[in-house]
């Protein structure tokens, strides 16, 4: 019974906030309606500029593509929860199809304190923020930070328990190592 109570279990998954792909998506259909007039034009001018419609029709769809390539590059590297929570550690992961996969720990047992900061209008409408931790000196770091969580007060609270129910079980813990060795 002690020996399932000690092991990992996972708490809370999430992936980060949907804003993420605002960018991604406002790039993507800049390029693809760029692209769609290109080619709207490109019959239109096949008559009178011989040369101008092969052209315009190679940039046309150089700009389709483009647009369609980065909006699925944007969604399939973000299909799996980037945000995990258990009883001993927050994993959060920053990947980017074929660019980067990096995954990022915080042991619980050096958090004292967890502060959750919305900056603007946008934020606090759309209940997202950022996550700061403070580890075991007193001051944020930058992989301390995880960035676009979506409902950020309810993780932290999450968190804030996982490192109050370690505390009180750290002492048995502790002891429980000792009495084995």
């Amino acid at each position: 019974m002690d020996r399932e109570n000690h092991q990992e279990r996972l708490l809370y998954a999430t992936s980060t906030h949907w804003v993420k792909y605002g960018k991604h998506l406002l790039f993507s259909l800049m390029f693809l309606t760029i692209g769609i007039a290109f080619l709207g034009t490109t019959s239109s001018l096949t008559g009178t500029f011989r040369m101008v419609g092969p052209v315009l029709y190679g940039m046309s769809s150089v700009c389709v593509l483009v647009g369609h390539h980065v909006l699925f590059h944007k969604i399939l590297s973000e299909c799996m929860p980037d945000i995990l929570i258990t009883n001993r550690r927050v994993i959060y992961f920053d990947d980017s199809l074929l660019c980067c996969d990096d995954e990022n720990e915080i042991p619980l047992s050096k958090v004292p304190g967890v502060q959750v900061a919305q900056h603007g209008i946008l934020q606090n409408l759309l209940n997202y923020g950022t996550l700061r931790f403070t580890i075991a000196g007193g001051f944020f770091d930058h992989e301390g930070c995880i960035l676009r969580v979506p409902r950020p007060d309810h993780v932290a609270e999450v968190i804030t328990q996982s490192v109050e129910e370690e505390c009180r079980l750290q002492p048995s813990l502790s002891h429980m190592t000792y009495s084995l060795g």
